[in-house]
C-alpha cells in the first residue's frame, strides 16, 4: 500500500490514508476488547496468583512477616495484577495484529526480520522476565531479609510494596527489552545509521 506520489511495486495498491487509520483503529478497538476479556477472566483468579506469587517472593513464613496495611491499595494492586496479567495473555494477539498491519508495506526481506525478532525477542524475553520474577527478586529478597535479621531487627513486610517492587522491575526490564528489539529492528531494516 503507497500513496499516489511514492515508490510503488508491481502489486501495490494505493489507498488513502484514511483508510490506514481506520485499519489501525479497528485493529486497536479489537486489541482492546481482547484486553478487557482477558483482564476480567484473570480477575476471578488473582488471589490465588498472588497468593503463589507471594510464597514464592516472600524471604520468610507469609504468615509470619507479611501483613497489608492499606486495604485500599491491596484493592488496587490486584486490579492492577489482573490488567497486567490480562496484557501479558494478549500480547500473542499484539504480536499477530502488528505483523498483519505492517506486512502490506514491507518488502519479503523486512516482513522475515520483523517475525524473526518478534519471535525471538519475544521468547528470550520472556526468558530473562520469567527468571528475574521467579529467582533473582525472590534472592535479593532473601538476602535482604538474612542482612536484617542478622542485626537484630524483627521485620514485618508489606505484601503490597513488596509486589509494587516486583512489577516496577518487571516493568523497567519490560521498556528496556521492548526498547533494545526496537533499536535491532530499526539497525536492520537501514532506519537507524551511524547518525
Amino acid at each position: 500500500y503507497v500513496m499516489a506520489d511514492g515508490l510503488s511495486l508491481a502489486g501495490d495498491s494505493v489507498r488513502p490514508i484514511s483508510s490506514h487509520l481506520d485499519e489501525l483503529l479497528n485493529r486497536l478497538g479489537l486489541l482492546l476488547f481482547a484486553l478487557t476479556v482477558s483482564s476480567v477472566v484473570w480477575m476471578f483468579f488473582i488471589d490465588s496468583v498472588l497468593a503463589w506469587y507471594l510464597i514464592r517472593i516472600s524471604p520468610c513464613q507469609v504468615s509470619e512477616c507479611l501483613s497489608v496495611f492499606a486495604p485500599a491499595e491491596w484493592v488496587s494492586l490486584r486490579w492492577m495484577s489482573a490488567l497486567l496479567l490480562g496484557l501479558i495473555t494478549i500480547i500473542p494477539l499484539v504480536c499477530w495484529q502488528a505483523i498483519n498491519f505492517t506486512r502490506p508495506g514491507m518488502l519479503p526481506q523486512e516482513r522475515h526480520w520483523l517475525s524473526s525478532t518478534i519471535l525471538i525477542g519475544g521468547i528470550v524475553s520472556i526468558g530473562i522476565l520469567l527468571l528475574t520474577m521467579l529467582y533473582l527478586i525472590p534472592m535479593v529478597m532473601l538476602w535482604a531479609h538474612q542482612g536484617s535479621s542478622e542485626s537484630g531487627v524483627v521485620a514485618t513486610y508489606d505484601a503490597v510494596e513488596i509486589l509494587r517492587i516486583a512489577f516496577a522491575v518487571l516493568s523497567v526490564e519490560s521498556i528496556v527489552l521492548l526498547a533494545m528489539m526496537s533499536a535491532l529492528m530499526a539497525g536492520v531494516v537501514g532506519l537507524l545509521d551511524a547518525n
